[in-house]
């Protein structure tokens, strides 16, 4: 998310400081004020709402979150009804709108989350299809998608009292988005992800 950031940056004269945290605090930092935005697909949330005290910008694209497993055991979770009640991997403060349907087992991030299916310390994990094939090549693991988990708009999630940039941030998605300057931030990445 770092160069998306930056382009924004670059074509809003919006200054952005960047925050690493791990997402668990990420949610609360950005819930007390601490941080002013983050990325959100609200197909990951329960109401599919950002609530009252945020905006959400235009989309950027498309995102895909499946059910993944090791390709060789694919076949053992043809529907979602086949993952209930089941251990599944997730990343610790991230949404899951169904989590009640499923055993979280959290861990600290994506990179993590696949070695523990590498190290069958469970069968199934949801990821976003493009973060999981970047992570399976890097740790040499022969995935499978199982079941789509979630579609949806990839947007910024900001907090309200900074509404007034909304204008200029949408403007600078739309400026990266025609320019092809995101196109090429996601190619870069080896992504197959379709920009709205």
């Amino acid at each position: 998310m770092t160069e998306i950031t930056e382009a924004i940056q670059r074509h809003s004269n919006i200054k952005f400081v960047p925050v690493k945290l791990p997402q668990k605090r990420a949610e609360v930092a950005l819930t007390v004020g601490s941080v002013d935005f983050d990325f959100i697909c609200l197909e990951w949330l329960k109401t599919l709402e950002v609530g009252p005290e945020y905006v959400i910008s235009e989309p950027f694209f498309e995102l895909k979150e499946s059910f993944i497993t090791l390709k060789k055991i694919v076949q053992l979770f043809p529907t979602r009804e086949s993952l209930y009640n089941k251990y599944v991997g997730t990343i610790a403060g991230y949404f899951y709108f169904d989590d009640d349907t499923f055993i979280r087992t959290d861990f600290l991030d994506e990179n993590h989350l696949i070695l523990g299916l590498k190290h069958e310390r469970f069968d199934v994990i949801i990821l976003e299809q493009e973060t999981a094939k970047h992570w399976a090549k890097v740790n040499d693991v022969d995935i499978g998608f199982a079941v789509l988990h979630s579609k949806g708009n990839f947007l910024m999630r900001i907090r309200k009292k900074h509404q007034g940039l909304l204008p200029l941030i949408n403007q600078a998605i739309k400026q990266i988005k025609a320019s092809g300057e995101l196109q090429a931030i996601l190619d870069k990445h080896n992504t197959e992800i379709n920009i709205l």
